[in-house]
């Protein structure tokens, strides 16, 4: 399975297994696009980044976390990078709609708290892993394991998770 979460800035990915009822991470990182650029550009290089992960790695679902923003313009850029993700994804699985989960959601199932901040989900998704895992150092963790989230979300939803 493929998790996501994305955004124009830091959009983060995770390919995962389930093993022994745990969650097996394949693949996670992330994408700092360049912000100097422009919209096109980074939508660019966010969908080139999708597609070496789905050349690499055999997926069969493809999950994004549901995007939300109180802003149209952010909005509209969301729309952008979903819209990458989407095309991506029906070019290499011919999928034509893609699970979404919202945040909410994420964060109970990941933290026992629909609230959680960024940090209670970055060391909630831990427990659920086969193997421990390392994150990047930076900031971009929380993206990283935003992605991961989905990916338990998902499996936790369909029953796979023990």
């Amino acid at each position: 399975m493929l998790g996501m979460d994305l955004s124009l800035s830091s959009p983060a990915f995770c390919v995962a297994t389930v093993k022994k009822g745990k969650i097996q991470v394949l693949h996670l990182s992330h994408v700092n696009t360049n912000n100097k650029k422009g919209f096109g550009y980074r939508l660019n290089e966010i969908h080139k980044h999708l597609m070496d992960i789905l050349e690499q790695y055999p997926v069969a679902v493809a999950i994004k976390e549901k995007g939300f923003s109180r802003h149209i313009a952010t909005t509209a850029k969301l729309r952008g990078v979903d819209g990458v993700a989407a095309l991506a994804i029906y070019q290499m699985l011919d999928v034509e709609e893609m699970p979404e989960i919202a945040p909410l959601t994420i964060k109970k199932i990941c933290t026992g708290d629909g609230k959680a901040d960024k940090e209670a989900v970055f060391q909630g998704v831990q427990k659920f892993l086969y193997r421990p895992i390392e994150f990047t150092k930076t900031k971009s963790k929380y993206d990283e394991s935003d992605a991961l989230g989905v990916c338990i979300a998902y499996a936790t939803q369909k029953k796979l998770l023990v």
